[in-house]
């Protein structure tokens, strides 16, 4: 039945004695089947829980490397506002592009000298 199908993969019943069952009153192959049938249930459910953990530890990589890259963002253009206002001019923003931690900061998002302006632009 059913419950008893439910039993062998949950633990509630071994499975081995309920084969052995099968295998001697009904079938042999019946019970191949039975067997089959546990194997993948338990690869099925340990699939499952493995990629909710995986899963979730990716999520959490994903939000780790966007605060990390904001950090790096900000502290590569904190000193470009010298007069504290909060904006960047053009050039302020070229000749800062030029440091190492800049430059790092945009290689990390795959952008090139070339596009800083047309990012600034877009900014």
């Amino acid at each position: 039945s059913v419950y008893s199908l439910y039993q062998a993969i949950t633990g509630g019943t071994d499975w081995a004695v309920m084969s052995n069952l099968v295998m001697d009153r009904i079938s042999i192959w019946l019970g191949v089947v039975f067997c089959l049938y546990v194997a993948f249930s338990v690869l099925v459910l340990l699939n499952l829980v493995t990629g909710v953990f995986v899963d979730g530890a990716m999520k959490l990589k994903k939000n780790d490397t966007q605060a990390h890259l904001l950090r790096k963002i900000h502290n590569a253009f904190r000193l470009t506002d010298k007069n504290g206002t909060g904006t960047i001019a053009l050039h302020d923003f070229l000749r800062r592009f030029h440091s190492a931690e800049v430059r790092e900061v945009f290689q990390s998002i795959d952008i090139s000298a070339a596009r800083a302006r047309d990012l600034f632009a877009v900014l």
